[in-house]
């Protein structure tokens, strides 16, 4: 009878040991399971976009943009995604920004473009300055610059100023056509006129420039394309055209 009766709660104790350990199986399943939910579900909202570490200008190529050198790679949400966000480096390698990033901007490609894109833009940098000249046919060379020429400005100005005694000399060389005289004219740097050349100038002989523009007389001399001499820089006064002086 006693034997009887220890295997029946043997039994007992079996099926329950069974079914405690087939439940904490189903719980510890059932948790792998969320969390493996919750992982995906992670991965599948966020993405690695890349992000300016610093201010990038206008023109900066995107050759030049690397990670730790101008931006960096961010993991963000897939709400925050911008339009175009740029997810890979190759995508900007070949252009250049045609707008101003600032700091903590996602990288886009609706701010990158061909250099062609910026127009002559693409060209100024540095100390470099593009200045709109107005004047007449016959100062601007209309008709006979070409983009790409090299100009020299030649000035008549007071001697002392001011004064009735003018003087004579080169007041800028090897300056650079951007675009030859055209109509298109408006104000620029000076008054306004119906015909205008662009160059290409540092800011400080944008300011001599200005001021000749603005106080003497003046013309452009084309430069030789290839093989240049310069004269030497030597003020002409009535005395030295008179007595032949200086004469080259």
């Amino acid at each position: 009878m006693m034997t009887h009766l220890s295997r029946w709660f043997r039994n007992i104790a079996l099926a329950a040991a069974v079914g405690i350990l087939a439940t904490a199986l189903t719980f510890a399943y059932i948790a792998r399971g969320d969390t493996k939910h919750n992982t995906q579900a992670t991965k599948a909202t966020t993405e690695s976009v890349l992000v300016a570490s610093q201010d990038i200008a206008i023109g900066t190529p995107g050759s030049s943009l690397r990670l730790g050198a101008g931006m960096k790679a961010v993991a963000v949400p897939e709400s925050a995604l911008v339009p175009d966000a740029v997810t890979r480096r190759s995508q900007i390698a070949q252009l250049v920004a045609t707008q101003p990033i600032y700091s903590g901007e996602q990288l886009t490609t609706q701010r990158f473009g061909v250099a062609g894109q910026q127009g002559i833009r693409s060209g100024l940098k540095g100390m470099l300055r593009l200045v709109q000249l107005p004047g007449d046919a016959n100062q601007l060379l209309a008709g006979t610059l070409a983009a790409g020429d090299r100009v020299d400005v030649v000035a008549s100005l007071p001697n002392p100023e001011p004064g009735p005694t003018h003087a004579t000399n080169t007041v800028l060389r090897n300056v650079l056509v951007l675009n030859p005289a055209s109509g298109s004219g408006g104000t620029g740097i000076g008054s306004a006129s119906s015909l205008s050349v662009e160059l290409e100038l540092t800011g400080r002989q944008a300011e001599r420039l200005f001021w000749v523009e603005r106080n003497a007389d003046w013309t452009l001399l084309l430069r030789p394309s290839v093989g240049a001499v310069e004269t030497p820089s030597s003020p002409q006064t009535s005395a030295s055209v008179l007595s032949g002086s200086h004469a080259g």
